[in-house]
C-alpha cells in the first residue's frame, strides 16, 4: 500500500483517525496550527519528503486549532510536533511512551525519525 499525506478533519473524521491510530499500523502524525510560522514550515518540508521519498506509514496532519483535545490525548505539549505510532493502542494516559520530535527540524532529522 502506498503512503498518503491525510488531513484530519479534511480527508477523513476524528473518529476515523483514532481507529486508524489505534489499528496497530505504523501512523505519523503532526500537528500544527495556521497560526504557527515553525509548523508552517515543517509541514511543507514534511510534505516535501513524503512526496519524494520512501517514508514508512502515512501521515496524519491535525490542526491544534481544530482539534484542541487530540494534543492532549497525544500528550504533544508544543508545536510544532510529529509523532509515531506503531503497533500501539493509544490512550490518554498510555501516549506518553509514543515516538515524538517538536520544532523546526532539518530535512536529515526528519527523513530519520520517519523512516
Amino acid at each position: 500500500m502506498s503512503k498518503k499525506i491525510i488531513y484530519v478533519g479534511l480527508d477523513i473524521s476524528e473518529s476515523e483517525f483514532l481507529n486508524k491510530v489505534n489499528s496497530g499500523d505504523l501512523v505519523n502524525f503532526m500537528f500544527i496550527a495556521k497560526w504557527c510560522l515553525p509548523a508552517i514550515a515543517l509541514k511543507a518540508t514534511v510534505i516535501e519528503l513524503y512526496e519524494g521519498n520512501s517514508l514508512s506509514g502515512d501521515l496524519y496532519i491535525i490542526d491544534t486549532d481544530d482539534y484542541p483535545d487530540l494534543p492532549v490525548m497525544f500528550n504533544v505539549d508544543r508545536l510544532p510536533a510529529i509523532v509515531r505510532s506503531e503497533n500501539d493502542t493509544v490512550t490518554k494516559f498510555s501516549s506518553k511512551e509514543l515516538k515524538k520530535i517538536y520544532g523546526a527540524r532539518g530535512m536529515s532529522d526528519i527523513q530519520n525519525f520517519l523512516k
